[in-house]
């Protein structure tokens, strides 16, 4: 009696199993109630930013700073930067004037520098232009110079090629290395759209000599 009882239960069991909705609709037909997967939406505007334009920053700010060579010079200034910002190739450049002043020979230096950068973890190239004096006697020259900016730090070394005025006045440095620090006084940020120009067909362009 026991086994016919289990006989029975079989079917009965399977007839249930096959008739819920979720089981049916793992054997090829989908339920009108069951769950209908999310569709993504396109990202609409911020794909349409992507390759749209650039992004420019322009800063000023004073800078200070300290000269070591034959000679040590306490240096203060301003600077501009011009950057375009960049995942790959950033691109900066500025242009400043500064002061350096010796306390203990009492000699002074004037400096109108530029400086330029390709990349975001590179060397910065420029030059200034000098002129030296004790007060008494002055040269003018211009002095190339090689460096590296971090953050606001920036690492310079260089050489003075002065000529003119008394040769007899040589409290300078001819090598230098100068650390300065910029301050930060005003910050912009622009964001500029390129225009991309129309391709035209080959077959449309006419000669200009061409008559139509």
């Amino acid at each position: 009696m026991r086994w016919l009882f289990f006989l029975y239960l079989i079917p009965v069991c399977a007839k249930a199993q096959y008739s819920s909705p979720f089981v049916a609709s793992s054997l090829g037909s989908w339920p009108s109630t069951a769950y209908q997967p999310l569709e993504i939406q396109p990202l609409g505007p911020l794909r349409e930013l992507d390759s749209k334009g650039k992004l420019y920053q322009r800063n000023y700010g004073a800078q200070l700073g300290f000269q070591r060579g034959a000679y040590n010079f306490l240096e203060m200034g301003a600077e501009y930067h011009w950057r375009t910002i960049s995942l790959t190739k950033p691109r900066m450049f500025s242009a400043g004037g500064s002061f350096g002043y010796n306390f203990w020979d009492n000699t002074a230096e004037y400096k109108a520098s530029f400086w330029y950068k390709w990349g975001r973890v590179a060397l910065t190239y420029g030059g200034n232009l000098v002129y030296a004096t004790n007060f008494k006697q002055g040269r003018i020259g211009v002095a190339p110079a090689i460096g590296f900016r971090l953050l606001s730090f920036h690492l310079t070394t260089g050489h003075n090629f002065l000529w003119g005025g008394d040769e007899e006045f040589k409290e300078y440095n001819t090598f230098y290395v100068s650390l300065r620090y910029f301050f930060q006084i005003d910050n912009k940020f622009k964001w500029k759209k390129t225009k991309k120009k129309d391709k035209k067909d080959s077959k449309d362009f006419k000669w200009p000599w061409k008559k139509e």
